[in-house]
């Protein structure tokens, strides 16, 4: 209790190494990714309140990394796989995971269950990918950013092509086969809706290289290199792009329906 900073209670979660702890707003959840015997991890859904769990997601093999966002109503998990993992081939095809605390239910040997909805997206080389679902998760707002991915961080660019030519190598990938068609576009965005399993192609907004901060219902806030706040509105049909103001290196919270910005 932040008031009287007292614990409330105590559960124990796991025995085992919890790492890409998410906690649900609200509290009433939390996802985990843990190792298993096999060396392979899989993805938790922990009830706090109820002291229990139940497995979302098993890998055979621990090969990809994966990133995870909670829709701010606390009901809706998403998964995705990352775009600047080396051991894939850059264009092999990932999807965005959602997964629907509300339609968590209890089989009659006690066994909980929860259902998915995996909507596929193609692959198009290494990228940046950002995934922000709106406050309830019926929307999800999608951005991948090619353009300066290999430029990004210093020296990444030798190891991006030492590690493509060992993958080559290992895949039997002839030069002349591998393509550049990642390289050759900026960014892609979408808009995904779980409940339909619909995906609709967002119309570009930004003219340089963006990261996306917060899709609200006041439109789609984002940050330029250079630390400027932007608000792109109407997003769906046909962007108009406001600026905002400079936020260089601060830390940028903004509220579920888009309409307070808090910054340090």
């Amino acid at each position: 209790d932040i008031n009287t900073k007292k614990t409330i209670n105590e559960t124990f979660v796991d025995e085992r190494t919890l790492f890409n702890i998410q906690i649900a707003p609200g509290g009433r959840y939390f996802s985990y990714e843990a190792e298993t015997k096999a060396n392979a991890p899989e993805l938790v859904l922990f009830l706090a309140e109820e002291g229990r769990s139940v497995v979302l997601r098993k890998w055979t093999e621990c090969l990809q990394g994966f990133s995870y966002v909670w829709s701010d109503d606390g009901t809706k998990l998403f998964s995705w796989q990352d775009g600047e993992d080396y051991a894939f081939l850059p264009d092999n095809d990932w999807s965005v995971t959602c997964y629907d605390m509300e339609s968590l239910q209890e089989d009659d040997e006690g066994r909980l269950s929860i259902e998915k909805t995996v909507i596929q997206m193609k692959g198009g080389g290494y990228a940046w990918r950002h995934v922000l679902p709106n406050a309830d998760g019926s929307k999800v707002y999608v951005r991948v950013e090619y353009e300066t991915f290999s430029d990004s961080k210093k020296g990444e660019s030798m190891q991006r092509n030492a590690e493509r030519e060992k993958m080559m190598q290992e895949n039997n990938v002839n030069k002349e086969d591998w393509g550049n068609e990642g390289e050759k576009k900026a960014a892609e965005n979408w808009l995904l809706l779980p409940d339909s399993h619909e995906k609709k192609k967002v119309e570009e907004y930004a003219k340089e290289p963006v990261c996306p901060v917060k899709y609200t219902t006041k439109g789609l806030y984002y940050q330029s290199e250079d630390g400027k706040l932007f608000l792109a509105e109407n997003i769906e049909e046909k962007p108009s792009v406001t600026e905002l103001f400079s936020a260089t290196n601060p830390e940028i919270c903004i509220c579920s329906e888009g309409d307070h910005l808090f910054f340090i």
